[in-house]
């Protein structure tokens, strides 16, 4: 996925999204050729496929609730099968009718039986991530990481050259003291043993 902070993760052939990790760069909203991230509160926000019911056993609700049974929900080969069967008879009447998530992408985590082509349900014929992006995560996004660790390298090397000037000056500053202070030290000896010879 081109998601940087891994929010978006692939389970159950769905792609998932945990919005704790989301930083909000909206990389998922400009690469996803579905439109189907959405920004929320300046973090992503998409369906999740009701996992928490899913995993304890149920199904995702707009299967659940369809009066049609239009949806299903189950296992990739089961969902084929089914899709194959209902495009069979859909296409008897509508003769643009086919299937769209089977191969599509490299296979879509949803399987769609379309009575007419993609592009009159504002579906990609052949969705791709945009260039930009790929762009970004392949080229931009690693030669901005070793910039960052880069500028990370000069400023600890500029750190220890600091810590170093800085300890020779304090230790410059202790040697000028310490003369100063031996150099009184004589005065103020000469100037006690000229008091007591003018006594």
């Amino acid at each position: 996925t081109v998601c940087p902070t891994g929010a978006l993760y692939k389970e159950d052939g769905l792609t998932r999204l945990d919005r704790t990790k989301c930083s909000g760069c909206t990389y998922c909203v400009d690469a996803c050729p579905f439109g189907v991230p959405k920004m929320y509160e300046e973090r992503s926000s998409k369906c999740d496929g009701c996992a928490a019911v899913v995993k304890a056993g149920g199904e995702p609700w707009c299967v659940k609730t369809c009066p049609s049974h239009a949806l299903m929900y189950g296992e990739r080969e089961e969902i084929l099968a089914e899709a194959k069967t209902r495009l069979a008879t859909l296409q008897k009447r509508y003769p643009n009718a086919r299937l769209y998530g089977e191969t599509e992408a490299g296979g879509l985590g949803v399987i769609m039986v379309l009575p007419d082509e993609p592009g009159a349900f504002d579906l990609p014929a052949n969705p791709q991530i945009p260039l930009s992006v790929t762009a970004w995560q392949k080229v931009v996004q690693p030669f901005s990481l070793a910039m960052t660790g880069l500028s990370i390298a000069v400023t600890g090397v500029a750190a220890v050259i600091a810590r170093r000037n800085h300890v020779q000056e304090v230790k410059r500053l202790h040697a000028a003291v310490d003369n100063r202070t031996v150099d009184g030290e004589a005065v103020d000896s000469e100037t006690g043993e000229r008091e007591e010879r003018a006594a």
